[in-house]
C-alpha cells in the first residue's frame, strides 16, 4: 500500500437498476492499484428476473469476476447457483456475509 494512494475501494448501495457496469473504469483503476483491496457488493439485493432464471443483480457478480476484485459483499442471490459459486471460489474471490443484515434483506429467512 506504500506505493498506492488508496488502500481500499468498496462499492455498495441499492443494486436494482444501478449496476456496476458504468463504474467499470474506476473499479479497474482500483484493481490495478498496488496494495488496494477491492470489494463490490454484488447480488446482494433481489432484482428483476432475467432470461434464464437469474436476476439483474447477478450481473454485478459477472462484473466483479471480469475485473478480478478481491471480495464480493453479501451475494445473497448466489443461493442455489453452485456454478457461479464455483467460479468465485476458483477465482479466489472472498464472499463476505453479515448474518443479521442478510437475514433482514431476505425477510427473516436464511
Amino acid at each position: 500500500a506504500a506505493d498506492s494512494a488508496a488502500v481500499g475501494f468498496d462499492v455498495a448501495g441499492f443494486e436494482p437498476g444501478f449496476g456496476l457496469e458504468p463504474m467499470r473504469e474506476a473499479i479497474s483503476a482500483a484493481v490495478a492499484s498496488p496494495g488496494c483491496g477491492v470489494t463490490l457488493h454484488a447480488a446482494e439485493w433481489p432484482g428483476a428476473a432475467t432470461e434464464g432464471g437469474g436476476c439483474e443483480t447477478l450481473a454485478n457478480v459477472e462484473v466483479a469476476l471480469s475485473l478480478g476484485v478481491d471480495r464480493v459483499g453479501h451475494a445473497l442471490q448466489l443461493r442455489g447457483r453452485p456454478e457461479l459459486q464455483a467460479r468465485l471460489r476458483a477465482a479466489g474471490v472472498h464472499v463476505e456475509c453479515n448474518p443479521f443484515g442478510n437475514t433482514r434483506l431476505l425477510g427473516g429467512a436464511l
